[in-house]
């Protein structure tokens, strides 16, 4: 019995030990950095150009869960706004924060991202962004031959819930110590676009301001069109991870 006593007082501080350093194992932070950017597969019929966007976050949300340890989960501050931000057709993505994370194996992550309002003076030529929550900007080229602004504006209130995948588009997704990611927002116009017919597209009721017709697709013109594009690309936006 004696001789037993002294193997547990020997054992039990060693197990407390493993479990200890385990424990610090699975709480490691890693960084991620989250970017927003366009995903040009499938491309782009070649009557649409697209040139730019303009996102303008109020809130981000992440939820992971792990195949060991805890399940994780945050949110940004809830009464300040991530910011409004500008990414190029060509440039694919821009930084536009970054977040921790504890290290491991993650079965799923889900995010959020909530739109609000743009600020007042971004650089969004002839669109007023007090409710324009995302604004992509391109142009579009009739049956006639005729070219015109494109601007598809995505109302304020709308929230993006989306799986993030990793470069082989699976669920799973490793973050290991001492290595940086990034989760990049792709919004996918090829594919939100390539489904709807052209037809609606020509028949279109253009604003004209100054001379300049320009087509304004948005949750208050052209309203049918806005909702099969707006369908489209929460179907299709997706996070990277990698």
């Amino acid at each position: 019995m004696e001789h037993k006593a002294r193997w547990l007082l020997v054992l039990v501080p060693f197990i407390l030990l493993v479990f200890s350093c385990t424990k610090d194992e699975l709480t490691k932070p890693v960084k991620i950095n989250f970017g927003v950017g366009f995903h040009d597969d499938p491309p782009l019929a070649d009557y649409f150009t697209i040139s730019k966007g303009t996102i303008s976050i109020g809130k981000i949300t992440f939820e992971g869960k792990r195949v060991v340890g805890e399940d994780y989960s945050f949110e940004t501050r809830p009464t300040e706004t991530v910011g409004v931000y500008q990414f190029s057709y060509l440039n694919k993505d821009t930084v536009i924060t970054h977040f921790d994370a504890p290290q491991g194996s993650y079965l799923s992550m889900k995010w959020g991202v909530r739109l609000t309002g743009s600020s007042p003076n971004a650089d969004t030529t002839g669109i007023s962004t007090e409710t324009a929550g995302l604004i992509i900007e391109g142009s579009y080229k009739n049956l006639a031959g005729v070219i015109v602004p494109f601007y598809f504006i995505m109302d304020a209130s709308e929230e993006l819930e989306i799986q993030a995948v990793n470069v082989s588009g699976a669920s799973n997704i490793d973050l290991l110590d001492e290595k940086v990611y990034n989760a990049k927002l792709q919004f996918n116009l090829g594919y939100s676009l390539a489904s709807i017919s052209r037809d609606y597209f020509e028949n279109t009721e253009l604003e004209v301001e100054d001379d300049i017709s320009s087509m304004v697709i948005s949750k208050d013109s052209n309203e049918t069109l806005y909702s099969q594009i707006l369908l489209g690309i929460k179907s299709s936006t997706k996070i990277v991870v990698n």
